[in-house]
């Protein structure tokens, strides 16, 4: 859906049209229409990737604040003063969350934060590569860049190698999600593991679970582990 809550609501309709067994939705926010038929469905409902305050129905994830913090605490213990943050797509709740606590871990320890570089599209490598070549171009310049995901980050590593901006002296760089493909470049990036294909699997345990009517976890913390690499 692209973080478009309508477009979200209108494949909800669609999908429980087909009468499914149940219905796994990959975010925790939502339209008050889409949040009455998920919570009026007679099936398994699971939110994933996100914890929710008030989940729908299961709720399988990661504190996506805990993970941001501790990757900022990282960033910051390397001795950077000026961050920049790259991605801040206000529709993308998780992305929100990260970027709010990364500012105010930063903000705690007393340095400074340049305004967010916003983005419509979906946070993919050219936006990570042509993102960064523009936040350079800023003055003042950010000694750390925080990436939405680590498929913006690779995005940003291309942009310095191409450009001869030396990492991590010149720019660090950190991402978020683990990615296999980022812990095997020549540099592994900084970045937040966040187990999604365990997650999947997690989901759908717990659908088969219910279906056979026995009793599981309506929350499940699937934890997190800071990847500390050479970009930072």
């Amino acid at each position: 859906s692209n973080y478009d809550l309508q477009k979200e609501e209108a494949l909800v309709v669609s999908m429980m049209s087909w009468r499914p067994a149940a219905i796994i939705l990959s975010n925790t926010v939502h339209t008050e229409r889409t949040n009455n038929i998920l919570r009026q469905a007679d099936v398994p409902v699971i939110e994933i990737m996100r914890l929710a305050d008030d989940p729908v129905d299961i709720n399988i994830g990661i504190d996506q604040r805990r993970a941001a913090r501790a990757l900022a605490e990282h960033v910051i213990s390397k001795g950077y003063r000026r961050f920049g943050f790259l991605g801040r797509n206000e529709g993308d709740i998780t992305g929100v969350d990260r970027f709010l606590e990364i500012e105010s871990v930063i903000l705690e320890h007393g340095l400074t934060v340049l305004p967010p570089k916003h983005y419509k599209t979906p946070p993919n490598f050219l936006r990570g590569k042509l993102g960064l070549e523009d936040m350079l171009s800023d003055t003042p310049r950010p000694e750390a860049v925080f990436f939405p995901n680590d498929t913006t980050a690779l995005g940003g590593m291309v942009h310095c190698i191409e450009n001869n901006i030396s990492i991590p002296d010149d720019i660090a760089l950190a991402g978020f999600s683990g990615l296999a493909i980022a812990q095997n470049m020549p540099m592994k990036l900084t970045t937040i593991e966040t187990r999604r294909f365990e997650t999947g699997q997690r989901a759908a345990i717990e659908i088969l679970n219910c279906l056979a009517g026995r009793t599981g976890n309506k929350c499940v913390d699937m934890g997190f582990e800071l990847l500390s690499g050479q970009t930072t």
